[in-house]
Formats: structure tokens, C-alpha cells, sequence
């Protein structure tokens, strides 16, 4: 930009810097070229106002990329600039980009203070723009922190402050925080409703992070229903359009919500390869706290996946960064997680160590939810190694915590604790009446779980109703009678669909519970079966015997004759295991090319005529139906020894016998 002969040089700075500002979040990287190329003129020129209004959008593009330590070098040099020459607007901005960096940084009281100096500011200089911007802004650092009564409250202003202003960019930002704060109440139809018109105003203005946002609130949104492969397709087109505007902030964001939407799923390869992505991109960047919820995160996954040696490995990465930085808050959680570790490991006393510091932690930062879930765990860790008193001391706490903060999932937990407790100390009335609530308890969460469910699927629908609606009558206006015929069929079969959907919502749980391509049970309801299964039969003193089965050579299937193949196989072996099982008996997918059955009420010699059966149908299954050159086979590790101390236990047992069915030339059963 060049000035006219007759203005002033300083006149094309200042359009510069409206540009810059006006362009921060459709095109960052455009913004800051053109805030550089402001800044370097008004050097030139000695300019204040030019310094002040470059270097505020300079230290805004700079919070959006994480890059913490930069924004505050620019955000200081503008503040000084801007008091230099007393330019009062300039300084209102910078209490705004101030609050902005605050919230980053999780300093909430200081990026509300900000916020606060910044309307006051705004207001007085009659700039209702700016001022209706700072209370949006103060809305997020309130949805941040938590607080969504007061999120609410702001958000619901500055809605209608924008709509009186005509301000579409003001109001897409809105209706962003909108959207989070109403689905946060359950109110999930205007949750979304909101969000897609966010969506559509943000790809109206061109606004990609707008995009990214959006995309990203919709994923998690799909995730929460349960809708896992619609939450990914809208986290991977936000992580798309994030890495073409190579917002560093967004991309973090997008890709640990990927990990652990695939950690869900059971998706440990995947969930790691993004996870280590989130790594990669904090080192590079150099943000020490996000680098410790990556490495916490990639425990969590190794520790699903039961690669115990690399969760630890981790895990103590994590707790050494965190010390190092003086970080707290996830640090409660990453010493019980390698309590959990230990335990499981069988090193009692570093894993009694490792409580001990957490609970240390949790009481001294006041942090009263990770204190119970430390004294469940404990609780638990103590009662099998037979310190039953202690266990009680610590259960009985964490009960008490659990049903003041209305931690109900925990609360579920302690229950069962101590029924187990209870029972081990002869206490049987005791034990059967923590049994019953936690039981009931289960049943409550399970049925709301569902419940939340059926709802967010019900808004997805009648949002979908209502923009299908709209587009009838947009045809019905251009007179396009075929077309409008044919989606008022559409809405029928739809009317239809959401019939069937109010009838489904007892199967939702079912529905959760089953791998998606076998139709086997997968491994979390294994997991609450199993344990069930193994406490009855310790208690009533059953037979139970566990069978863990693995396909030879499945790897050679999938490189040589395709992935397509490799899941026929999958498929057909699920057919035959469910053919030559009971009703009563649980087969379930446990991962790759496992399988586990459980088998109640059967002990060794019963298992293995049953597994001997599944080994020869498995053999002599007509493989070439699939491929000419296919042959299956299958090995098969049975244990029934109910004197080990829990059902993993019993499972390793299993694997244990697994691996020498596979020593000793695979096709048998051990």
C-alpha cells in the first residue's frame, strides 16, 4: 500500500493494520505478513500508533500458534508504544489481547481481569464492537475454566449485541461458544443448530480456523453419541483445513482428540501414531505442559493395549517433565497411573509409594476428585495384597468423597471395592448390600449413558429434518415439484428411521458393546464380564475356565492376499467360535487376530473338548470359498486356576498356555 501525494506517509500504516486486524482469524498467515510489513514501516517513520496497532496483531496471530514467549514480547512493545503516545484504543486492545493470552496459558483470574479493563476501556471510548469482542472473549475464558453458568450468562449478550451491530464474524464466534455451552446443559438440538450455523457463516466469511473450530465442536459432539466414524470424518476435515492454515494450536487439538476418539475404539496403532504426533508438534514448539498430557496420553493407550513396560516408560517421562516444570495438575493423575502399573507388575512397595505421593499432591492442591480416585485405587491395590483394614480405611474415604463431589462412576467403583472387601473379611451381609448399590448404581449410569444417546442422535435428526425442510421450500419456490416430491419421500423414510430409533434405544448399550466387524462382544465388555465371571466363581466356588485363541499366521494373510481377505477370515472364525459355544458362554474379539473365550460353569477338561472341536472346524472350514490359496489354522491357550489373584491374572495364564501352543508347532490346543 502507497500513499497519495496528498496524504500523510503514516495514512497507508494505518490501513495496513485495519487489513492485519480485520484479517487475524480468516487468514492468520495473511495477517501477520501484512502486521510485519506495518511494523518494519513504522520503524522507518518512528511511527507509535503503527508500532502499537502491528504488534497487537502480531501478538494475537502469536497466541493462535502457541507461540507463548513471542506474544508477550509483541503485546509489550504495543503497550508501550500505545501509552507512549497515549492512544487510548490501542490500549483497550491490548487488555483484550492480553485476556486472550492469559486464557492460553490457563491463567483464568488474570485473563478475566484483562477482559474486564478492556470492555470498561472500549466502553468509554464508545466502541461497542470492541466492547461486545471482550465480553465474548471473557465468555471463553469462563467455558475454559469450567464456570458455563457464567458462560451462558456473557455469550447470551454478546449474541445479541452482534445481532443489533449486523456483525456476522462477531456472531460466528458466538455461536461457537454457544453451541459448547449448550450442549454442556443437554441441550443438544440447539447445541447443534447453533454449531452449524457457526459452521456456515465461518465458510461464508472464509474464516478457516472458524472452520476448524466448528469442525472440531462436531466431533466431539459425534463422539459423545457414540457416532464414533462420523466424529473422526469431522476431526480429520478439521485437521485438514488446521495443517493447510498451519495453526499449530488447532492442529494439537484435533489430533489428540483423534487419539483418543481411536483409543476408544481400540485403535491402539492408530491412537499412538497421533499421539505422537501431538508429541512431536509440543517439542517443536516447545510447550513443556502439553508435552506432558502427550506423554500421559501415550501411556493411557500402551496401558489399553497392555504393553505395560512402554505405559511406564511413558509415564515416568511424563512425571520427570512434569517435576521438572512444577506442573500439578495432570501430575496427581500420572503417579496413580503408574501405581497402577506397579501394582499390576507386582512391586507392591513402589507402587504404595507412588499412591502415597499422589494423595500428598491431591490434598495439597485441594485436587479432592483425583484424591478419590487415588483412594479407590489404592483401596483396591492393598485388598490384593491382603491389607484389608488398610483397604477399608481408604475405600471407606473415598466413598465418602465420591458421593459428596457426585462422583458417580467412581462411586460405582468403591462399591464393588468394598463388597469385595467385605466379603474377604466374612462380613457376607455387608458384602452383598455394597454389591446391590453398586449394581444399582451401574444399571443408573448405564441407562442415562443410553438415554444421552438417543437424544443427541434425536437433535442430529431433527436438525438434519429442519434443513431438509428448508430446502423444500427453496424448490418449492422455483417451482422444482420433482425434486420437492422426492425429498418429501425422503422425509418419510426419515419419519420412519426416527421411529426406529425410539425403539433402538435399548439396544444402544448393546450396541456399545459389540466389535463392529465380527459382531463378537470387543474388549471393554470382555473386561466387565470377565471380572464378574472370575468374583462369582471364586465366591460360589464354580469351575470357570478361560480360553484365549489366536489365528497362525494371520499377519501372512493380510500382507499376501490382502486386508480384504484378512477380514472375511476374521468374520468367518467369529461364525464358527459363536457356532460351537453356549448361550451363557462369552466370545469376544480381543484384539487383531485374538480371541477370548469365557466359559462358566466348565472346567479344564470340558474347555478343552469344546477349544479341540473349534480347532478342527477351524481346520477343516472351506477356506478356499474365500481364496484358492487360503488356509486357516488356529492355537488355543486354556486356564481355569481360580487361586490366582484376579481374572487378568487368569487371563495371562491363558496367554501364557497361547504361547506354548505356538512353541510347539501352532494348530493345538495347551
Amino acid at each position: 500500500m502507497t500513499s497519495s501525494p496528498e496524504e500523510p506517509p503514516e495514512a497507508p500504516i494505518d490501513r495496513l493494520n485495519e487489513r492485519a486486524w480485520s484479517l487475524r482469524r480468516v487468514d492468520p498467515d495473511g495477517a501477520w505478513a501484512l502486521a510485519q510489513e506495518a511494523c518494519a514501516r513504522s520503524e522507518h517513520l518512528g511511527y507509535p500508533r503503527g508500532l502499537a496497532y502491528s504488534g497487537l496483531t502480531l501478538a494475537f496471530c502469536a497466541v493462535d500458534r502457541l507461540e507463548f514467549t513471542q506474544a508477550q514480547a509483541f503485546l509489550e512493545r504495543a503497550a508501550q508504544a500505545a501509552d507512549t503516545a497515549g492512544l487510548r484504543h490501542a490500549a483497550a486492545r491490548a487488555d483484550f489481547v492480553r485476556g486472550f493470552l492469559h486464557t492460553r496459558l490457563g491463567d483464568f483470574e488474570a485473563a478475566l481481569a484483562a477482559h474486564d479493563r478492556s470492555r470498561e476501556r472500549f466502553a468509554a471510548l464508545g466502541d461497542r464492537l470492541g466492547e461486545t469482542d471482550a465480553l465474548l472473549f471473557a465468555a471463553g475464558a469462563h467455558i475454559d475454566r469450567g464456570a458455563f453458568a457464567e458462560a451462558r450468562t456473557l455469550v447470551g449478550e454478546s449474541l445479541e449485541r452482534y445481532a443489533a451491530l449486523g456483525d456476522l464474524e462477531g456472531r460466528a464466534q458466538g455461536l461457537l461458544m454457544w453451541a459448547i455451552v449448550e450442549s454442556y446443559y443437554g441441550n443438544y438440538t440447539a447445541s447443534l443448530r447453533a454449531n452449524q450455523e457457526a459452521l456456515e457463516l465461518k465458510e461464508r466469511l472464509g474464516d478457516v480456523m472458524g472452520q476448524v473450530s466448528a469442525l472440531n465442536n462436531l466431533g466431539s459432539y459425534h463422539a459423545a453419541s457414540g457416532a464414533d466414524d462420523r466424529a473422526l470424518e469431522a476431526y480429520l476435515e478439521g485437521l485438514r483445513r488446521a495443517e493447510r492454515l498451519g495453526n499449530a494450536g488447532a492442529r494439537l487439538t484435533l489430533l489428540a482428540n483423534l487419539a483418543e476418539t481411536l483409543r476408544e475404539l481400540g485403535d491402539f496403532a492408530r491412537a499412538t501414531r497421533y499421539a505422537l504426533e501431538v508429541l512431536r508438534l509440543t517439542e517443536t514448539l516447545g510447550r513443556k505442559r502439553e508435552q506432558v498430557n502427550a506423554l500421559d496420553t501415550l501411556a493411557g493407550i500402551a496401558m489399553a493395549a497392555r504393553d505395560d513396560a512402554q505405559a511406564r516408560a511413558y509415564a515416568e517421562r511424563a512425571l520427570a517433565l512434569s517435576e521438572a516444570i512444577g506442573e500439578v495438575e495432570t501430575r496427581v493423575f500420572i503417579l496413580a497411573r503408574l501405581a497402577q502399573l506397579l501394582c499390576r507388575q507386582g512391586d507392591k512397595e513402589a507402587s504404595l509409594a507412588r499412591y502415597a505421593q499422589g494423595l500428598e499432591l491431591a490434598q495439597r492442591t485441594q485436587n479432592r476428585a483425583a484424591e478419590t480416585e487415588l483412594r479407590l485405587n489404592l483401596g483396591r491395590s492393598l485388598a490384593a495384597h491382603g491389607d484389608l483394614v488398610a483397604a477399608h480405611a481408604h475405600l471407606r474415604r473415598a466413598l465418602e468423597l465420591a458421593q459428596e463431589l457426585r462422583l458417580r462412576r467412581l462411586e460405582r467403583g468403591v462399591y464393588a471395592a468394598l463388597s469385595e472387601v467385605y466379603e474377604r473379611q466374612g462380613r457376607l451381609e455387608e458384602a452383598l448390600e455394597h454389591y446391590k448399590r453398586g449394581h444399582e448404581l451401574e444399571k443408573a449410569l448405564l441407562g442415562e449413558r443410553a438415554a444421552d444417546k438417543t437424544r443427541r442422535l434425536t437433535a442430529q435428526f431433527e436438525l438434519e429434518k429442519l434443513a431438509r425442510d428448508a430446502e423444500i421450500e427453496r424448490l418449492r419456490n422455483v417451482e422444482l415439484a420433482e425434486m420437492n416430491a422426492a425429498l418429501e419421500r425422503t422425509l418419510e423414510e426419515k419419519a420412519a428411521l426416527l421411529a426406529q430409533l425410539r425403539e433402538q434405544a435399548e439396544r444402544l448399550e448393546q450396541q456399545t458393546r459389540e466389535d463392529a466387524l465380527t459382531g463378537l462382544y470387543n474388549r471393554r465388555h470382555l473386561e466387565e464380564v470377565l471380572r464378574e465371571a472370575f468374583a462369582a466363581a471364586q465366591r460360589y466356588r464354580h469351575p470357570l475356565s478361560v480360553a484365549l485363541i489366536d489365528l497362525d499366521n494371520f499377519k501372512g494373510v493380510n500382507d499376501t492376499l490382502s486386508h480384504q481377505i484378512g477380514d472375511g477370515v476374521l468374520r468367518a472364525a467369529a461364525e464358527v467360535f459363536a457356532r460351537f459355544t453356549r448361550t451363557v458362554d462369552i466370545v469376544a474379539r480381543y484384539g487383531g487376530e485374538e480371541f477370548v473365550l469365557v466359559m462358566p460353569q466348565t472346567d479344564l477338561q470340558g474347555a478343552r473338548a469344546v477349544c479341540e472341536r473349534i480347532r478342527e472346524a477351524i481346520e477343516q472350514y472351506p477356506w478356499w470359498e474365500l481364496h484358492p490359496e487360503l488356509q486357516v489354522t488356529v492355537s488355543i491357550g486354556l486356564a481355569d486356576d481360580l487361586s490366582v489373584k484376579d481374572h487378568e491374572k487368569l487371563l495371562a495364564l491363558a496367554d501364557d498356555n497361547l504361547y506354548r501352543a505356538k512353541r510347539a508347532g501352532k494348530n493345538r490346543v495347551v
